[in-house]
């Protein structure tokens, strides 16, 4: 499915105001925080995600969720996935972060 018709959700564990930059710029996007959401724990977050309409991608920092909750993840149909922390700190200061 095209990027431009699912919904970006970024975990707790991002800066939700990089929702609305990504808003900003034409994607549909929203975070944890704005879905108040906040301090779930993983299986009932993803459903949250599950139940969202147009589709949704989460967005994490989390490496280990995609692996601790494969086969959640699946049954609920959920995509994720997961920022490198290294390779984030790598492009500071370029022009393409």
């Amino acid at each position: 499915m095209p990027l431009d018709q699912l919904l970006i959700v970024l975990d707790e564990n991002l800066p939700w105001s990089i929702a609305a930059e990504l808003k900003g710029r034409g994607y549909a996007a929203t975070s944890n925080y704005a879905l108040n959401a906040s301090g779930l724990k993983d299986p009932e977050w993803l459903e949250v995600v599950a139940n969202l309409s147009p589709a949704a991608i989460l967005v994490t920092y989390d490496n280990a969720m995609a692996v601790e909750h494969q086969a959640w993840l699946a049954s609920l149909g959920v995509a994720a996935g997961a920022l490198d922390g290294t390779r984030l700190d790598s492009l500071a200061g370029s022009d393409i972060a």
